[in-house]
């Protein structure tokens, strides 16, 4: 072949062709959208050629990011149980005198500066388990802070919970609250 062989006439005009059809659509596009409409028409146009490569990140990214997760998930699932002192608490609290543990809240109750006015208990027995949950229904007053105290002590207690607790206060200028709260305490059955 030569090189200085020029293009062959018919593949210049098509490409003739295709241009001035552009530079048509252009001036047309510009006469009826203005500068602001084709300035948002060129950015529509950016935007949906460029923005899925900018979205987050691609399908293969996430998936590698599965299989990472599930292999730790797998790992952590195989270990053991840590036989620290805080299992051991729990296991010794589970095992433990439910009276003891309720006469141990009311105690810590009383060292915050709350007044117990009310008690009321229930044992229940939890289905398919040897485990009873025993209930405590408080009636108390005490100033904002000392109950604050109190129920953050109650909240660190192993096996317990707080389940319900309502606030009440007979007037605005009143700095003392009437407290209802249930507590529950989880134990192994006899």
């Amino acid at each position: 072949m030569n090189p200085d062989r020029s293009i062959p006439v018919a593949k210049s005009v098509r490409f003739d062709r295709a241009q001035r059809a552009v530079r048509w659509y252009g001036q047309r596009a510009a006469s009826h959208l203005g500068k602001q409409g084709l300035l948002s028409a060129s950015l529509l146009v950016a935007l949906l050629i460029f923005g899925p490569l900018a979205i987050g990140e691609g399908p293969t990214a996430l998936t590698a990011r599965q299989q990472t997760l599930e292999t730790q998930w797998r790992l952590l699932s195989k270990k053991p149980l840590p036989d620290d002192a805080k299992t051991h608490q729990l296991l010794v609290g589970l095992a433990g005198d439910p009276a003891a543990r309720k006469l141990a809240v009311i105690e810590i109750l009383r060292r915050n500066g709350v007044s117990i006015e009310e008690i009321t208990y229930r044992t229940d027995s939890l289905s398919k388990e040897s485990i009873s949950r025993a209930s405590m229904s408080l009636v108390m007053q005490g100033e904002y802070g000392d109950l604050t105290r109190a129920l953050e002590a109650v909240r660190k207690e192993p096996l317990t919970s707080v389940d319900e607790l309502a606030l009440e206060r007979g007037s605005i200028d009143q700095t003392r609250l009437r407290v209802a709260m249930k507590v529950s305490l989880l134990s192994e059955e006899p």
